[in-house]
Formats: C-alpha cells, structure tokens, sequence
C-alpha cells in the first residue's frame, strides 16, 4: 500500500483523530466527557470539547478548558495551536492586563517546540510584532471538500493551519518533445503548514495551486495588506517572512518529502482482541476483534473489524459491559479488564463498522508499567505490517 494510502487508512483508526476532525460527531458532553477519561491530557480533545461546551452554552466550562488545552498544547510544542486555543479562552474571559499576555507568550517562547517552519518564523519575533500580526485574527473552521483558493486567484491571505487535512494540487508545465504538457503534482498540507505567496508585498501574485480540505479544517488567515502594515512598524517580521515562504519553494519538488512526513508522524495501529462480558446473564461473552492506535494508561478506543458491523442491537448489548484486553506483540500478550464506556457507528472507507471506548480497571503497578510500555512503544508492536482491510 501506498505511503499516503497508508496514512490514511491508519489515521481513520484513531477515534480521537475522527472526532478533532470532525469525522465523529459528539453531541453529548456526557459522551464526551467519557472519552476524556480515557484521554484526559489530549489538548485536541479538550479543545473539541471546549468548543460543544461553547456550544451547549457553557461558556465558563468552555473558557476553563480552553486554558487547559493551551497549556498541553505548549507542552506538547504546539505553539500556535496553544495561541488559538488561548484567544478562545480570553474571548470569553479577557486578560486581566497586559501583564497576562505578556507573560503567557513568554511562556510559549520558552517551550520548547516541534521543529516547523510555522513554529520557527513565531519563535523568531519579539512580544510586539508577534502580537501585531495575530491580534486580531480571523479564525476560519471549513468543512471537508471546500475549495480555499484556486489557481489563478490573487494571493492576498497567509494561511497557517490549526487543524485538519488539506491537499494542494498544482499543475507545472513541463517541456517535452517540444511541447509544453502540464504535469499534475498533489501534497497534503496539515497541522503547522502554511500556503499563500504574499511576499513580495509589492507584485501581484496569483495563486499557481488549488488548495481544498480533506477534512473539516481550522485555519488562521493573515491578510496581505495587515502584513504589510506590521512590517513597516516592526522591520524584523520582513526577514522572518522571507525565511518562512523561502520554505514554501520549490514546492513541487517536496512532494515525497512531505507525503513521508505524514506517513512519518502517524502512530502505528494495534491489533486487539476482546471478549465482552454483558452485564445481563442472559447473553454470552462476545470475542471480537480489531485495531486501536489510540491507547493511554486510562483506556483506549478500539475500531471493529468490519465483519461486525451487522451486530443486531451492539450498542445495547456491550453498553456498560465488561471487557477483557488482549493487546498482542510477537509472541508476548498483555491482558487487562476494562468497561465499555461507549459505543458509534463509524465509517472506514466505504464501508461502515463499529467503535467501542473503554476504560481500564485498576491495576498493579507492574502491569501499568507494562500497559505504558505498550502503549509508548506502538511501532514494536504486531501491526506494524499487519493493517485491517477495508472490505
């Protein structure tokens, strides 16, 4: 399977990517708040939540896990996904002073950071000009499939990405037996990445590639003019935009590199095996099977295998139910018992199957040790080579 096709299938296995994405919907903060208990400290999930919280009309709720988010997101290296998330939690409670938002891009500054061109050009500005260029910002959230720029439109927005996937097909001309043919080249843009030629300020750019949402997506949209503006009061933001686009060039040439990366940064899903255990006596433990990239020491979230996807009445027949784990690596197993806390229909592909969330028991510390070394080490696990088949 191709490296992108792999991406994606691996990325539909993550139940928590499905539902930043907007592929899951969670209308419940109930609901929600269970899959938090499996993932308390994912600062994507609590920013999902954050925004139903807003919502349901929960705006102190909203603000407080807002705030948290944007910590995980600074610990996590994740500068401007922490800036967004903290605007969010301001918009609803303001900064007491200056001094508060001084000091919490201090405390980005600080961090350290994953190593991105977005990430690099805002760590190079000074206080000021980093405020400058992002307050006021418009924060757009699209829907997957919508067109953000088409060739031949004038580059008049930065673009930098918050959050979902994107692809970016340009059309190159190429000399061949005299004849000048356009070839096609793609590459998937996400988190951190950036598009729009604004520089240099003074010639009229037109846009050389289309640009459409893969997946729901967030994005910040820097005006051309508010650039120029900034520029002029702050010099230094030139240079650091110049090294920042310098990085968009040649992109045609980068469409390996970049496909990699995401191939790259996606965990490795997990095969699992589970015998469900009714809480009526009248049902006989279920075995089932599956794949689940999302795994923490609190529980994790399974997808089904599609062969049970025609389960009559699944939802009523694991909901609170217990489960006994089997997470398989080589010819080592590792057992836990846990709950089913949830249950949702999910599509892989074209085809539909079943998600299960559950929460682990209590266990003794040397099985948690073991659980952490599972569930930090994924690529040594079986799956690597093994993925499920839609179908």
């Amino acid at each position: 399977m191709a490296t992108t096709e792999k991406a994606n299938v691996f990325n539909q296995l993550s139940i928590a990517a499905q539902i930043i994405d907007g592929s899951i919907k969670i209308d419940s903060t109930t609901e929600f708040e269970n899959i938090l208990q499996i993932f308390p400290d994912d600062p994507a999930l609590l920013r999902a939540y954050g925004d139903l919280l807003m919502l349901k009309s929960k705006p102190d709720a909203a603000a407080e896990t807002f705030g948290k988010a944007a910590r995980l997101f600074i610990d996590s290296g994740m500068m401007l996904q922490a800036i967004v998330s903290k605007s969010l939690q301001w918009k609803i409670k303001p900064p007491a002073d200056s001094s508060e938002i001084r000091q919490f891009f201090s405390e980005v500054k600080r961090a350290a950071y994953q190593e991105t061109a977005v990430n690099a050009f805002f760590h190079t500005l000074e206080y000021q000009a980093l405020v400058a260029i992002l307050f006021p910002f418009v924060k757009i959230r699209l829907p997957a499939g919508r067109i953000v720029k088409k060739a031949g439109d004038d580059e008049k927005h930065l673009y930098l990405i918050v959050s979902g996937a994107l692809r970016a097909t340009n059309y190159l001309p190429v000399e061949t037996n005299g004849d000048t043919v356009y070839k096609k080249s793609a590459i998937h843009l996400s988190e951190n990445d950036f598009f729009g030629a604004v520089y240099p300020f003074e010639d009229q750019q037109l846009s050389k590639s289309y640009v459409e949402t893969i997946t729901q997506a967030e994005l910040i949209k820097i005006p051309k003019i508010n650039l120029m503006k900034v520029c002029v009061k702050h010099p230094q933001v030139e240079k650091a935009l110049i090294d920042l686009l310098g990085a968009q060039s040649g992109i045609e040439e980068k469409e390996e590199l970049l496909i990699d990366r995401i191939g790259d940064r996606q965990e490795i899903p997990v095969k699992v095996h589970l015998q469900i255990h009714p809480q009526s006596k009248n049902e006989q433990p279920l075995s089932v099977s599956g794949y689940s990239k999302d795994i923490s020491i609190g529980g994790l979230c399974v997808v089904l295998n599609s062969e049970y996807r025609s389960i009559p009445s699944f939802k009523d027949y694991v909901k609170e139910a217990g489960v006994q784990i089997t997470l398989p690596a080589g010819g080592l197993s590792l057992n836990v018992k846990g709950t089913v806390i949830w249950s949702r229909r999910v599509k892989m592909g074209a085809n539909t199957t079943v998600a299960l969330g559950m929460r682990f028991q209590e266990m003794s510390p040397k099985s948690r040790g073991m659980l952490l070394g599972f569930a930090n080490n994924l690529e040594k696990l079986e799956g690597v080579n093994d993925h499920p088949q839609s179908g």
